[in-house]
């Protein structure tokens, strides 16, 4: 939320595409795949705050199993742009 300028209710049901920078898109579709496979997957990829400024974030993506096999995955993005 704050890293991206947005309310929470602003982002639920959005496609997590749309705050990606679109030339760091393909690469965070690989990350996807990945994670959709089994894998952990950790990428640093630029975002689009609200007021369309790009900052870099770290994305960590992980899968989601249910009885051994991939339901889904979690992504959680922090904000290094200062670091």
């Amino acid at each position: 939320e704050r890293g991206l300028g947005r309310r929470r209710d602003e982002l639920v049901g959005r496609h997590f595409t749309e705050v990606i920078a679109e030339a760091d898109r393909p690469e965070m579709w690989e990350a996807l795949v990945r994670t959709l496979s089994g894998e952990q997957v950790r990428r640093e990829l630029r975002y689009v705050a609200a007021d369309g400024s790009e900052a870099i974030g770290v994305v960590t993506t992980a899968p989601i199993t249910e009885d051994g096999r991939v339901t889904g995955g979690l992504g959680i993005m922090r904000d290094v742009t200062e670091e």
